[in-house]
């Protein structure tokens, strides 16, 4: 099971995505260092097991970000690398389409009082980010 929790570090709220074994109760740190300020959220596994999407804002650095930016990594935490990034949002609600060929996610814009959360879908590997959707809640693939 994937969980997160916040961390106060430097003063700076990070968020870490952890793997937790029901089996033995092992707690498995996903997110790197354990002082690495970064925010990690929204996790949603491959249908598969090979790789996660999740959300991360970094907080510090040359590729800091205001928002949060959709990324991938290996289901052990490796190889994490974004898969999107833009300045002028934030992502959430990841949802794999069951086949692990594309991705859905809530994209809002920042900065702007009136903005509302857009359904976005991009296919993988490479795909160019798709509008689904104006105004439209998070995303629930069907079977």
């Amino acid at each position: 099971m994937l969980v997160t929790d916040l961390v106060v570090l430097g003063g700076e709220i990070a968020s870490r995505l952890w793997l937790a074994d029901l089996d033995d109760g092992a707690l498995t740190n996903l997110s790197g260092a354990d002082d690495a300020l970064m925010q990690d959220g929204w996790p949603a596994w491959l249908p598969s097991g090979e790789w996660i999407a999740l959300t991360r804002r970094l907080l510090i650095g040359e590729r800091s970000t205001t928002g949060q930016q959709l990324w991938l990594m290996r289901s052990d935490g490796s190889d994490a690398h974004s898969l999107l990034v833009d300045p002028t949002a934030t992502f959430g609600h990841v949802a794999w389409r069951p086949d692990g060929g594309a991705l859905a996610y809530v994209r809002l814009v920042l900065g702007d009082p009136d903005a509302r959360p857009d359904l976005w879908l991009m296919e993988l590997p490479a795909g160019e980010p798709v509008l689904l959707a104006e105004v439209s809640p998070a995303p629930t693939w069907l079977p």
